[in-house]
């Protein structure tokens, strides 16, 4: 599975790849203990999503080619958040249920290993050729994030390596109730990095999410102090390379490849699933 996830439908199987699904109950519970934002809002059933609104037309910004990688990272939250407002949506409409897993794909690895952070502004900015296409892009992605119902989109602050985060989410994948976990791991992850503009080489950041994921932090701690699940991150990055992905997000339906995360495509594969 790779930088996405592998989805099942009951009663009928679906296979996605992608970053995932929030549990509501886990995020409302967690923003009255701590007092702050922690997650996006669960999103409503037959609620339109953000990407049936103006400001989502522009769905291309940040998919620049710079030496034949694509950078585009700011729509793992958007493709992600999409999704929840697909499957919501096809759980009503169709009663169908979801699983989904999610799977490492390190869209740079020249970033600095944990524990080196670098400013995430002027990286960014050198990657899509200037600080002045970085703030000619952000008034759109800061709308977008707000119709989607996610956190504040805030680009200041710092990134690095996220192969920390990646480990933390595949020891997920090892709990009882794997995609629940995961997927509230995901939506916690994001929320450190694009609202409170921390980085996943960042361990204080990465249990803090773990925290609101609910996970042991005891165990969770013993995981990023080794290199436990290094090799598992590592060989599933390499699967995905070789089997043709090169950016991120993308999601698997069914051995259909959907990139980039649109809403349309998601309720149309889950439409003809419910029609099998």
């Amino acid at each position: 599975r790779w930088g996405a996830g592998a989805l099942l439908g009951a009663p009928r199987s679906l296979d996605l790849f992608v970053f995932t699904h929030l549990t509501a109950r886990l995020f409302t519970q967690a923003a009255r203990r701590t007092g702050e934002q922690t997650g996006p809002s669960p999103p409503v059933p037959g609620r339109r999503c953000g990407n049936d609104h103006p400001s989502a037309r522009i769905s291309q910004i940040g998919r620049e080619d710079r030496g034949g990688e694509r950078y585009h990272v700011t729509f793992l939250f958007l493709g992600k958040r999409r999704l929840d407002c697909a499957m919501a949506a096809a759980a009503e409409e169709h009663g169908l249920e979801f699983e989904v897993e999610w799977s490492p794909f390190i869209l740079d690895p020249s970033l600095p290993m944990p524990p080196t952070t670098i400013d995430k502004v002027e990286y960014l900015s050198g990657r899509l050729g200037g600080k002045a296409t970085l703030d000619g892009m952000m008034p759109v992605l800061i709308k977008m994030f707000e119709d989607e119902g996610l956190p504040a989109l805030k680009y200041e602050g710092q990134t690095g390596h996220p192969i920390d985060g990646h480990r933390l989410l595949d020891y997920a994948r090892t709990l009882p109730d794997p995609h629940r976990t995961q997927t509230a791991l995901k939506d916690a992850l994001l929320t450190q990095y694009f609202h409170h503009g921390r980085s996943m080489t960042d361990h204080d950041a990465l249990l803090s999410a773990a925290e609101v994921a609910g996970l042991d932090l005891a165990r969770a701690k013993a995981v990023l102090a080794s290199d436990a699940h290094k090799d598992e991150v590592l060989d599933r990055h390499a699967q995905a390379k070789a089997s043709g992905i090169s950016a991120v997000p993308v999601y698997r339906i069914n051995g259909e490849i959907i990139p980039g995360g649109s809403q349309a495509e998601f309720l149309k594969a889950f439409g003809k699933l419910a029609a099998q």
